[in-house]
């Protein structure tokens, strides 16, 4: 009779598949704690540059009464501001120009 030499060259095909179980189940957790962007600062961003471009091609004052932004004929802000959101983010409006600048 034969005796095989048993060597320790690695992992067996089960223990392989135990530790990634354990490992995906680790991952979804964290993962489902993560939350979403907040997709508020990006909508305020689009409809502030939508509502100065508009005020500058149809060469009207217009408003963005929902944050009381006002806007000349030549789409200048009369008044700048800081627009802050709940993620802790916000954007700061120049005067003058209107121009938009991040701030975390």
């Amino acid at each position: 009779m034969v005796k095989h030499k048993q060597t320790e060259q690695g992992y067996t095909l089960l223990e392989m598949l135990l530790a990634l179980c354990i490992l995906s189940v680790f991952l979804l957790q964290t993962i489902h704690l993560m939350h979403p962007p907040s997709m508020e600062r990006f909508r305020f961003f689009h409809t502030y540059l939508f509502t100065q471009a508009k005020a500058l091609y149809q060469g009207e004052s217009t408003d963005l009464s929902s944050y009381g932004i006002h806007f000349s004929k030549r789409g200048n802000v009369n008044m700048p501001r800081t627009i802050s959101f709940p993620s802790g983010k916000a954007w700061m409006i120049g005067l003058g120009t209107g121009r938009l600048y991040e701030k975390e």
